[in-house]
């Protein structure tokens, strides 16, 4: 959970009902990984944003991981997407001993077997995770393609997801915004407090990705208190960021008694307007119609 990377903007002003739709009437370096298959137009993708209930038990979270694959399959959802931290969740210290035992080596066993879920379902899997390389430890998301294979690996840049007195040989950030192209268009990572960053949002306009993968882990803080503030405050703070990034964009919590993450789910047009969100506490999957051409026209339903 961001202590101290959050966002400053106003929330824009825009009507708002709880649960409901907003609509409108009508340093770094960069590397992009190609695609062989065609790309259909005008870009469709359904996609399944996963809200989990995570628990300090990693095979409970795997569990949690399998099923709402499972069921994002059955709904036709072409991609599922789980929150940041997504196998352990939020819960590493700051000692590096036990920040070492969460995390995993990419790619390696684990990853092997994420890459197996996708290929048994069909679909794209994006999750994130702890990564362990070497000695060093970093927030990363990743990408697995439907033949299994790890398309696109992202490494959060902004810090805020270890304290500042973590040791910065061990708690280490990303340097590169990185982009893959699949059969589904194109695709780009920015994981929780990422989305904070103007230089960021402002690489991720300029390249204009189709779809903006935000999978975070947050609970209730200073900025938040309640679900009120969720819903009337947050979730428009959010628009704003994704407005200046320009990209339709999915963003992804999860439920956990640790530190007290809410859950919920939200996709954005890439003007900002909400286009479907899920309750928050609520585990389950928010599956959303999403169309490159028709953003103000496609459906979305809770599972």
């Amino acid at each position: 959970m961001d202590a101290e990377c959050k966002p400053t903007v106003e929330p824009p002003a825009r009507p708002a009902t709880p649960y409901g739709v907003w609509r409108t009437q009508s340093l770094m370096t960069e590397h992009e990984v190609p695609c062989n298959e065609a790309v259909p137009h005008p870009m469709q993708l359904t996609a399944a944003l996963a809200v989990p209930r995570l628990t300090t038990g990693v095979e409970a979270n795997w569990a949690e991981i399998e099923r709402w694959t499972y069921t994002a399959a059955g709904d036709g959802a072409k991609l599922v997407l789980f929150p940041e931290a997504a196998l352990t969740g939020f819960v590493h210290s700051g000692d590096p001993e036990h920040d070492r035992q969460l995390a995993i080596p990419v790619p390696g066993a684990t990853t092997d077997q994420l890459g197996a879920l996708a290929r048994t379902y069909s679909l794209h899997l994006a999750i994130g995770v702890l990564e362990r390389a070497g000695t060093a430890l970093y927030d990363t998301a990743l990408l697995f393609g439907p033949d299994g294979h790890i398309l696109l690996k992202y490494r959060r840049i902004n810090p805020c997801w270890h304290t500042r007195e973590a040791d910065p040989t061990v708690y280490r950030q990303g340097r590169a915004l990185r982009f893959a192209r699949t059969a589904l268009g194109r695709f780009a990572f920015l994981i929780c407090g990422d989305i904070t960053d103007d230089a960021l949002l402002a690489r991720i306009r300029a390249r204009g990705p189709d779809w903006l993968l935000v999978p975070i882990a947050r609970g209730f803080d200073e900025d938040v208190h309640n679900e009120r503030d969720w819903v009337e405050q947050e979730v428009g703070i959010y628009g704003e960021r994704v407005r200046r990034a320009g990209a339709v964009t999915l963003l992804v919590n999860y439920v956990g008694n640790m530190n007290g993450f809410y859950g919920g789910a939200v996709t954005y047009r890439a003007d900002g307007s909400v286009f479907a969100c899920r309750p928050l506490y609520q585990p389950g999957l928010l599956i959303v119609d999403l169309s490159l051409t028709t953003n103000d026209h496609g459906i979305a339903a809770e599972g």
